[in-house]
């Protein structure tokens, strides 16, 4: 059975020196799930924002089965084409302008996370771009999302989501 409380063993000797004790501190998945939830419900409210503004009426058909199968019209409104490509955009360059730039997101600052790279450092652009669009895979599957960056970030000694250890970045406590 493993010690959570013991502080994890560098990976390799040629890392660098990282304080793993402050990375196990902070990356208890209460405080970077609410971060987390914060962030996406900013993100939400922006959806809603677009949405009013710039969602249209989508017209469909629908097979309705039964005794008597017929179509039915329906309509909706919806976000779609360059205001829902540029809701995405905004989306990601909310991670990446955010976290390259400041070192936080606004959930990672009311939660007193940061992120750095291996050497407790500002991220680069190119950090900042690999950590944020591997999102989209830390998210999988998608019906509970980020179930598998949070399975990475729980189970392996470095506290590190996919996105994470592609870019060589680490989630650290700005206090």
């Amino acid at each position: 059975m493993r010690d959570v409380g013991a502080v994890p063993a560098p990976l390799s000797a040629e890392e660098p020196d990282i304080d793993w004790m402050k990375i196990h501190e902070v990356n208890n998945l209460g405080r970077r799930a609410m971060a987390a939830v914060i962030d996406f419900v900013l993100l939400g409210i922006a959806y809603v924002i677009c949405f009013i503004a710039f969602g249209r009426q989508v017209r469909y058909s629908v097979l309705i089965t039964g005794p008597h199968p017929h179509y039915a019209e329906r309509t909706h409104l919806a976000l779609t084409g360059v205001a829902l490509l540029a809701y995405i955009a905004a989306c990601f360059g909310y991670f990446i302008v955010l976290e390259r730039w400041l070192g936080w997101t606004i959930g990672k600052l009311l939660f007193s996370l940061r992120v750095v790279n291996l050497d407790e450092e500002r991220i680069s652009l190119r950090q900042s771009l690999v950590r944020n669009l591997m999102r989209v895979f830390d998210g999988l599957p998608y019906v509970i999302p980020y179930l598998m960056g949070y399975a990475r970030v729980r189970i392996t000694r470095d506290r590190q989501r996919f996105g994470d250890r592609l870019a060589k970045t680490i989630v650290i406590d700005s206090v």
